[in-house]
């Protein structure tokens, strides 16, 4: 049967709290669920994309970079030899490739 929080509970209840409480929950049941399958996900990663050695452009931060993909990691991003010297781990948060 139907019900209300309020009903159930007897007070009323900040529905924005309980939501933030929820997620906040369910990130780190997330979180922990991953952690313990973490080096397998990137193994099945790694098999399935095509990136890997690939020359690319990319866009980060508002600046483009040219490189090659030296490694993948779905958790942290790509790690790019750069054209023009160094290797650096462009994030998935703030990365978009180009090309």
């Amino acid at each position: 049967n139907a019900t209300s929080l309020r009903h159930a509970s007897g007070r009323i209840i900040d529905r924005h709290a309980l939501a933030r409480a929820i997620l906040t929950r369910l990130e780190a049941w997330i979180d922990s669920s991953l952690h313990d399958r973490r080096d397998h996900i990137r193994r099945e990663y790694l098999q399935r994309s095509d990136l890997l050695g690939r020359t690319v452009q990319l866009s980060s931060k508002g600046r483009r970079y040219s490189g090659r993909i030296v490694d993948l990691d779905p958790f942290q991003g790509i790690l790019v030899q750069l054209e023009r010297g160094g290797v650096r781990l462009f994030t998935p948060a703030t990365t978009s490739l180009l090309n």
